[in-house]
C-alpha cells in the first residue's frame, strides 16, 4: 500500500507566511475586527508542550522520530491537566492516538516511560467498556 503523503509542512508554511490571510479564512469574522496595527503571531511547536491551550496542546504539527513518545505524552498531560470533562478526555484521547500513530514498540515506550498517565488512560478506558463505550 502507497504511504499517504502528508501535506501538513506545506499548510504550516502557509501559514507562517500569510499569518493575516490565514487568521482572514479560518475566522473571517474575528480577522474583520483587527486593526491593521496588529501583528500576528503563529506560535512555534516548541511553544504547545507548555501551553494553557488545549489547542495548542493537542496541536501535532511535526516533530523527529526520535521525540514522538515526547510530543505524545505532552498532549496526553496537556488533556488531563487542561480537561475536567472524562467525556472529552475519553474523545481527545482518541484523537491524540489517531494524529501521532504510535507503533507497538512506541506504545511500549510510552508505557515505561509514563506509567502514571498510562494508568489514567486505562482506567478512562475500562469505565468506556463498562459503560458499553459510552461514559
Amino acid at each position: 500500500m502507497a504511504k499517504r503523503k502528508s501535506h501538513d509542512q506545506n499548510f504550516k508554511n502557509l501559514i507562517l507566511d500569510y499569518p493575516r490571510e490565514a487568521l482572514a479564512f479560518f475566522a473571517a469574522e474575528e480577522a474583520d475586527d483587527l486593526l491593521p496595527s496588529v501583528k500576528v503571531t503563529p506560535i512555534r511547536q516548541e511553544q504547545f508542550f507548555s501551553s494553557q491551550n488545549i489547542v495548542a496542546r493537542l496541536n501535532h504539527v511535526r516533530w523527529a522520530e526520535q521525540d514522538k513518545i515526547e510530543v505524545y505524552a505532552k498532549a496526553i498531560q496537556g488533556l488531563f491537566a487542561l480537561e475536567s470533562s472524562v467525556e472529552k478526555q475519553l474523545k481527545y484521547i482518541d484523537f491524540v492516538d489517531i494524529y501521532s500513530d504510535l507503533n507497538e514498540d512506541e506504545r511500549q515506550g510510552y508505557q515505561r516511560r509514563y506509567p502514571q498517565e498510562e494508568s489514567k488512560m486505562a482506567g478512562l478506558a475500562e469505565r468506556r467498556r463498562s459503560k458499553g463505550g459510552r461514559v
